[in-house]
């Protein structure tokens, strides 16, 4: 007998047993829903889709929008008729956005009013609200009675598409399948302490395997609550996390994210007297932000993933958060890895390499990309591009990307190395170190740094500081200060974007 996997509908279960449960808050739009509410909101929209917009099975569903609780809708939406959905960076260029929908080409494309200008006159569309007024085009939807004609779907059936960063070329589209996010959503569910009473802020865009799977997904599929933020402002994420009816108990977020919050006046030691769990990823983290977070009675939790596999790959016991300073966990119950050097053989404990993965945890492939594909993988085993080692306990300590490693004077550099360093200056908030090029010595770092509110440091006590604890050859050649760092949607401090000036 066949007993693949197959897809039980998380929110109808939920709203036929615990319907009165709150499962979303929008706090943009001051709009909360029950299951019961989120259940019947999410049929009407799915049968809408295939009622109005003729949406069959294996048709895509896009959605261009800054975080909302209608990502979530249109998520499982799609999950009862078979249709994949297709979140998009709303903060790229309209070409970049144009060229994701003709890639796509979905059957219809959501999208905030305010993004009209972004959407192809031919391209079918829905505007989104802001107000989520009931005489709106999404609203409407929700608010009909044709109910969606149900669908079987398996574990190989592809339920999102979620597109990568293009920083090497066009973005790619990963193909997320129900065995990769319900596999996922197992692996957070121990670790991670999450349960139908965990309620958890969503901080990190609704576009962004982030947003969706640390931890929305694991806290629905449980029966929690999850709050969505439409923009990260970290004042407002204080306040919703010491919110005494909210009682928020988990929350994920990137090291600027973290960096952020310390920064806010309303930011003291236990003011988030309800967090049980405090994910961190998405980036390097300096120690001393680990540290401090630690020290304030911050349930830090350091994590690993990326969009084509996991996120939950690593996870750190929240006991050993402070022992492990500087790893990003072991690998979680369902993932099997192993690091390799450049001619594919396994390295060593404690030797660098690159990070290979494999298990249910694993993207299908790359939407109509199949030589992507045939490269991201050998022998079914996905190839990160990260370079890390493991310790004598299997901790994963990730050294850096290996793309962004520069070679100075013969010697290897890895600028996530500096950047922990120049973190662990009291006055460093922000920093960022790229290679570039040199006469001399072949390539040479340049660091940016962004210093803490109030404090003072110069370029060249940071380069000394650098000096008295990196080896000669890894110490940055100039250092900028700057008001800030470019950034994208989830956090993550976009290089590319220093590197250009240093470039004409």
């Amino acid at each position: 007998m066949d007993h693949d996997l197959i897809y039980n509908d998380w929110l109808s279960h939920h709203a036929r047993y615990r319907g009165a449960r709150l499962a979303l808050v929008d706090d943009a739009k001051a709009v909360s829903l029950s299951y019961g509410e989120l259940d019947r909101r999410v049929n009407a929209l799915a049968g809408a889709l295939q009622a109005h917009h003729r949406i069959q099975f294996g048709d895509r569903v896009a959605l261009v929008s800054k975080s909302c609780s209608e990502a979530f809708e249109l998520q499982f939406a799609c999950a009862r008729i078979g249709a994949i959905f297709v979140p998009i960076n709303w903060r790229l260029s309209a070409d970049e956005l144009q060229w994701i929908l003709a890639d796509c080409d979905p059957g219809v494309t959501f999208h905030d009013a305010d993004f009209s200008h972004l959407i192809p006159p031919d391209c079918p569309s829905v505007a989104i609200d802001a107000q989520a007024s009931k005489e709106s085009a999404y609203e409407r939807l929700t608010q009909g009675e044709r109910p969606a004609v149900p669908c079987r779907v398996e574990a190989e059936t592809i339920w999102m598409i979620v597109y990568t960063s293009g920083t090497t070329g066009r973005p790619k589209g990963a193909m997320l399948s129900y065995r990769m996010i319900h596999a996922n959503v197992m692996c957070w569910l121990s670790p991670a302490r999450i349960g139908d009473r965990s309620v958890f802020l969503c901080s990190m865009p609704t576009f962004h395997t982030g947003g969706l799977h640390c931890y929305s997904s694991a806290v629905l599929y449980a029966g929690g609550t999850v709050v969505v933020q439409r923009d990260y402002e970290p004042a407002r994420a204080l306040a919703l996390m010491a919110d005494d009816s909210l009682r928020v108990t988990h929350f994920f977020g990137t090291p600027t994210h973290y960096a952020r919050l310390t920064q806010s006046p309303a930011y003291a030691p236990g003011v988030l007297k309800y967090l049980e769990v405090a994910g961190l990823g998405g980036a390097p983290s300096p120690n001393a932000l680990i540290e401090q977070l630690l020290d304030d009675g911050i349930p830090l939790q350091p994590a690993y993933g990326m969009s084509e596999i996991g996120p939950a790959i690593f996870v750190t016991e929240l006991d050993a958060a402070r022992s492990k300073i500087g790893s990003s966990g072991h690998p979680t119950l369902h993932v099997e890895m192993k690091v390799v050097d450049a001619n594919g053989a396994s390295c060593a404990e404690g030797t660098a390499g690159e990070l290979w993965v494999r298990g249910p945890l694993t993207m299908s492939g790359y939407w109509r990309n199949e030589d992507a594909t045939r490269s991201a993988f050998e022998d079914g085993w996905f190839k990160t591009g990260d370079g890390v080692l493991v310790d004598e306990d299997g901790y994963v300590h990730v050294v850096d990307r290996l793309k962004a490693m520069f070679i100075s004077g013969g010697e290897n550099v890895y600028p996530a190395e500096i950047e922990r360093v120049l973190g662990d200056h009291p006055a460093v908030l922000l920093s960022a170190v790229i290679g570039v090029a040199d006469a001399r010595w072949g390539e040479v770092g340049a660091a940016f740094v962004v210093l803490k509110n109030g404090a003072t440091a110069t370029a060249a006590e940071l380069l000394e500081f650098c000096g008295s604890r990196l080896a000669r050859f890894k110490v940055p050649k100039t250092l900028t200060l700057m008001p800030d760092l470019p950034r994208n949607a989830s956090g993550k401090i976009l290089k590319r974007a220093l590197a250009r000036p240093l470039s004409h």
